[in-house]
């Protein structure tokens, strides 16, 4: 501490001369200085002295406990500091005056014990001087347990909420907080959750009591109560379901088994278009996929929903949906290859689906290879010149190769032919091979835009009403299993259509007489996002 001392009387103190021509006292501290500490204008080099000490204090190794001292008092938890500058307590401040001269505290007696803790900085120091009296504030905030994020940042301002209006892009009151940037994620409204979260909390694990019995009332009135059914289903995540599914079984059972919730809502809403979106989503995000996959079975116009659960997919949710499938038995088949095997008729877009279903996609880890690359560009432009062109050869470069090393083959195929391939394949197959081979190469360059325009496509093209609820359901409950990507849609599907896609679906499925109910329920698929893009 003496050096300390030392180093406030030769850098800190004002060197000068009186109005009379005497030397100025050499105890005036600088007053042009706050302290580092606590930020307490004009603060004497007695004041941080005391900050100092605190700090020493918390460095010193304490003691396992209260031990029996040989005189039979206890010893203090309190780290025992035994050198010469404990004896700070001793002194006396008063505005920066008094016995603070370095013989005071160089003196012989070094082995005087002194125990600091907060008592002792309190005990520093009488009157009413201004700074003291800060310090004894603050002091009085860390021994109450108030951390130093709230009691010293509380005021630091927010960089995110200055207007990013000069810009040419839209501003904060132009487009909602969710697409404000199509890679950014929205702010998480903790009242939406019920709980009070502070940044960087991990949520409490889920626990699937209270909304199972909640189903379980629900779905046992005569009249099923579908309002506890869209408050529960479409904020859930996918591990959340399954705990779900779990419990569920717990409390509703028929002779000692229990029972699915899926099938439960299925038979209970009597197969309706909200049984379609209710049972898709208490299925878990794997068993939905192989749920839309199996709708080619039994109807060969929703080839687009198998496009869309199968293709574009890593080896790891190949499997996921294969197994998923197994456990169903759908129509006496084992798994979902001999499903596909069974009911496509042979030809390309069978040899396709079977080629997506062998796990056989390459790794979006992989290194890119520059020869590949090159080979796979001569490849393409060589089947794409062929009269009817040769689909074969494009479904096995396109279908195996990853979205990193299909977006370098489009960079190359673009620079050396000057062409766009995709637009190219949709003209040269106008079928549901071109179909396949563009989502793949559509969700390679731009993920979030590819999923913002079959959206619109479900809302707005789709031929018939049946077919347009079952995509629209189709694709909206798999991006809700992906908040933070469902997020970027969102956003890309207020940049190119000027409103909301929530405002989308009010206006074009709310309004109709059996659209109510499951278009609120899309509607809450798509604010689950608000809630778990952060978790995800």
């Amino acid at each position: 501490m003496s050096d300390w001392i030392n180093h406030e009387n030769t850098n800190h103190r004002i060197n000068g001369l009186n109005e009379d021509g005497t030397q100025m006292p050499h105890t005036e501290h600088d007053a042009s200085r706050n302290c580092p500490f606590c930020l307490v204008p004009a603060a004497s080099p007695m004041h941080v002295a005391s900050h100092l000490h605190r700090v020493a204090s918390f460095a010193l190794p304490r003691s396992g406990g209260d031990e029996d001292m040989p005189d039979g008092s206890k010893q203090s938890d309190q780290a025992e500091v035994r050198t010469r500058e404990s004896q700070l307590s001793e002194v006396t401040l008063s505005n920066g005056t008094g016995s603070e001269s370095g013989n005071d505290l160089s003196r012989s007696d070094a082995e005087h014990v002194s125990s600091f803790s907060f008592k002792d900085l309190r005990k520093i120091g009488t009157g009413n001087d201004t700074e003291l009296s800060n310090v004894h504030s603050f002091l009085g905030a860390l021994d109450a347990g108030s951390s130093f994020d709230s009691a010293i940042f509380h005021t630091i301002p927010d960089d995110g909420s200055q207007s990013k209006g000069q810009s040419g892009e839209a501003t904060a009151s132009d487009v909602p907080k969710e697409a404000s940037d199509g890679n950014a994620e929205p702010p998480i409204d903790d009242n939406r959750t019920g709980k009070d979260k502070g940044p960087g909390e991990i949520p409490a694990p889920y626990d699937a009591t209270d909304d199972a019995l909640a189903l379980r009332d629900a779905l046992g009135q005569a009249d099923v109560n579908t309002k506890t059914l869209i408050q529960v289903l479409p904020h859930r995540t996918h591990a959340e379901i399954l705990e779900l599914r779990k419990r569920y079984k717990d409390y509703v059972k028929v002779h000692g088994k229990g029972v699915n919730i899926a099938k439960h809502i299925n038979i209970k809403l009597n197969n309706s278009t909200l049984a379609k979106a209710c049972y898709a989503t208490a299925v878990g995000r794997w068993e939905s996929e192989s749920y839309w996959a199996s709708h080619y079975c039994t109807n060969s116009s929703y080839h687009r929903l198998l496009i869309e659960s199968l293709f574009g997919r890593s080896n790891s949710e190949i499997r996921y949906i294969k197994e998923s499938f197994k456990g169903r038995r759908y129509d006496s088949y084992a798994s979902l290859e001999k499903c596909m095997k069974g009911e496509l008729k042979a030809g390309k877009f069978r040899t396709a689906v079977l080629l997506a279903l062998k796990e056989g996609r390459q790794s979006e880890n992989d290194p890119i290879d520059p020869e590949l690359v090159t080979s796979d560009v001569q490849g393409l432009r060589s089947a794409l010149r062929k009269g009817d062109g040769d689909a074969m050869a494009m479904i096995h470069i396109i279908v195996r190769r990853s979205d990193s090393h299909l977006r370098e083959v489009l960079r190359a195929y673009k620079r050396l032919y000057e062409q766009n391939f995709p637009l190219e394949i949709v003209r040269k197959f106008q079928n549901v091979v071109g179909e396949l081979l563009a989502h793949i190469l559509n969700g390679a360059i731009n993920r979030p835009m590819r999923d913002a325009l079959l959206l619109h496509e479900a809302l707005w093209d789709s031929p018939s009403d049946n077919e347009w609820s079952i995509l629209l359901i189709s694709r909206l409950v798999r991006l809700h299993w992906e908040p933070q990507h469902l997020v970027k849609v969102k956003a890309q599907y207020y940049r190119r259509y000027d409103h909301p896609l929530e405002d989308a679906i009010a206006g074009e499925i709310l309004p109709s007489s059996v659209g109510s109910e499951w278009g609120e329920f899309c509607i809450q698929l798509l604010r689950s996002s608000e809630m778990h893009a952060v978790k995800a």
